[in-house]
């Protein structure tokens, strides 16, 4: 009977632990290559692929495709970007496709995989930046509050009622539902 029991409980408690990003495209990233290396010396990453995410600071879009400038975070055994007083930095994901601004909005939570294109100069507040590139292969756009229509959460419902200030970690585990998803 316990061994039924703890069967059932894994079954229940394993779907919500899923990885956002797919299996086969996290199968090609490299896990040995930390996003801070990548900041140092993206041209000696070219063509390898990172999973990064962290928080929207932008979006534009030009006749050849979109561009997403991000503030890198730490990413939790899900994927989910976990916002700390700290960041790696700032980087650009480009897509040849069209980036919808109102989708991938300022101060949304991505997640992604992608290609590492190189290094490009622009401005952060009018001081000169330079940014990684990544190409998105995959991404993932977090769902900013419960009010938010068009995007259904896979969470069982004992979630909703989840308070995460009831326990004393360095970071909270926020109920984290999920957001569209983007593959190329």
């Amino acid at each position: 009977m316990d061994k039924l029991s703890l069967l059932l409980v894994l079954a229940l408690t394993l779907p919500g632990c899923a990885h956002v990003i797919s299996e086969e495209t996290r199968k090609q990233v490299d896990k040995n290559i930390d996003f801070s290396d990548v900041k140092m010396s993206a041209d000696a990453f070219i063509g390898k692929k990172i999973l990064v995410g962290g928080k929207i600071a932008g979006v534009r879009n030009y006749n050849e495709g979109g561009r997403m400038e991000v503030v890198q975070f730490t990413l939790d055994n899900t994927g989910f970007p976990i916002e700390v007083s700290r960041s790696a930095g700032r980087f650009i994901a480009t897509s040849p496709d069209f980036i919808d601004p109102i989708i991938y909005k300022a101060g949304r939570l991505v997640t992604l995989a992608g290609e590492v294109k190189g290094k490009k100069t622009g401005t952060v507040d009018g001081a000169e930046y330079t940014f990684p590139v990544i190409g998105i292969k995959e991404i993932f756009a977090w769902k900013q509050n419960e009010d938010e229509k068009g995007f259904t959460s896979p969470a069982p419902s004992f979630y909703n009622n989840y308070n995460p200030y009831d326990f004393s970690h360095d970071v909270p585990l926020w109920y984290r539902p999920t957001g569209p998803v983007f593959r190329q």
